[in-house]
């Protein structure tokens, strides 16, 4: 067991003490990412500035060439902050993307990066969303049993306690949950395949029943149907043991999560008529069925009239939002206008603050 638990969380080899210090503080990093956004950028601050106290030229040339394409996305908003109308705004959204530029940089600067960090990294990730979801369902069994002191089972299928409701005990939209929760399930999957303890296996396996419910519970469309999507069609190309296995679970799986959309009221009309609203193209003689917020697609119409007024530059990083209400105004759409809703779509808001020429560089 001890042998386990040693290869398993293994840090890897480092050159100094210093080195396995600012390792560390990755790992928190990582851990603190489904928490409060103060502290990822508190530990994120700390780690570049033991970076930088460290930092000898030579380390410059462990940067890797090709990651310069990738910051391409920092450098268009760059870029349009130029040309922007809207520099408070513009500089609002270029602080927020600062670390998609710094990460790549300091990564190779602080560590020597080997598969055992990289699988440290990921553990750390699965244990903290793992320990994130169970302190929701805690959270939800709390209110349930305690504040409102009402049956269990029949109140949180009620819908009243799915996606954002889920999510809102730790102040996080649920679909970004989402993400780290469907990463970790990747992880997971390509665990499960690659070790042969049995022991090791049961804990995969009821981790995965713990994310699984997470996922179903914060009911992030674009994150579910992802999973399973790539579940059923992707892992199984790339898997070279037991692949009709693979298969047969993940299709017995998605009769499940059929039958689970079928059976509860909250996500069949998530799935279902509010999916087709969403997306939906109104005409003059339909009534649009408005639930919340207008459907995406009349935001994704109005970011179209701007976009044919200035296809090639756009209007510049920070303009999106602002120029978008002009349309939501004329398009009725008041509720996108009360509470500043962008595009809701990465290809159209690049187009809008880009352009054609910076959607062609984002692609």
């Amino acid at each position: 067991m001890k042998s386990l638990f040693t290869k398993a969380f293994s840090l890897g080899s480092f050159e100094d003490e210093t080195e396995k210090l600012r390792f560390v503080l990755l790992l928190l990093f990582v851990f603190v990412l489904p928490f409060d956004i103060f502290y990822s950028n508190i530990l994120f601050i700390t780690f570049c500035g033991i970076t930088l106290i460290d930092l000898r030229l030579v380390k410059l040339k462990k940067i890797p060439k090709q990651f310069w394409l990738f910051q391409l996305v920092f450098f268009l908003s760059l870029a349009g902050y130029v040309y922007s109308n809207h520099k408070t705004e513009a500089a609002f959204v270029l602080e927020r993307q600062l670390t998609i530029f710094l990460f790549p940089i300091f990564i190779p600067l602080a560590l020597s990066i080997d598969a055992a960090k990289i699988q440290m990294m990921m553990r750390v990730l699965v244990i903290t969303t793992i320990c994130t979801i169970l302190y929701l369902f805690l959270s939800m069994a709390y209110i349930v049993l305690f504040e409102l002191q009402m049956p269990f089972f029949k109140t949180i299928f009620s819908g009243a306690f799915f996606n954002h409701q889920f999510s809102s005990p730790i102040n996080m939209h649920a679909g970004y949950l989402s993400l780290y929760v469907a990463l970790s399930i990747f992880y997971l999957v390509y665990l499960f395949g690659s070790v042969y303890n049995r022991f090791l296996k049961q804990i995969i396996v009821v981790g995965l029943t713990i994310l699984f419910s997470g996922l179903f519970f914060l009911a992030a469309r674009n994150s579910i149907l992802a999973v399973l999507f790539i579940l059923l069609f992707i892992f199984p190309l790339f898997k070279t043991k037991n692949k009709w296995r693979h298969v047969f679970i993940s299709i017995c799986g998605l009769i499940i999560c059929l039958i689970l959309f079928s059976q509860i009221s909250f996500l069949r009309e998530r799935f279902s008529r509010a999916l087709i609203t969403d997306i939906k193209l109104a005409t003059e003689n339909t009534n649009i069925y408005y639930q919340g917020a207008e459907p995406r697609f009349e935001r994704w119409l109005g970011a179209a009239d701007l976009i044919k007024k200035s296809p090639w530059i756009g209007y510049g990083t920070g303009d999106e939002i602002p120029m978008l209400r002009t349309r939501y105004i004329k398009r009725e759409l008041y509720i996108s206008y009360l509470e500043n809703f962008n595009a809701h779509n990465q290809y159209l808001s690049m187009l809008v603050k880009n352009g054609v020429l910076g959607l062609i560089l984002f692609l």
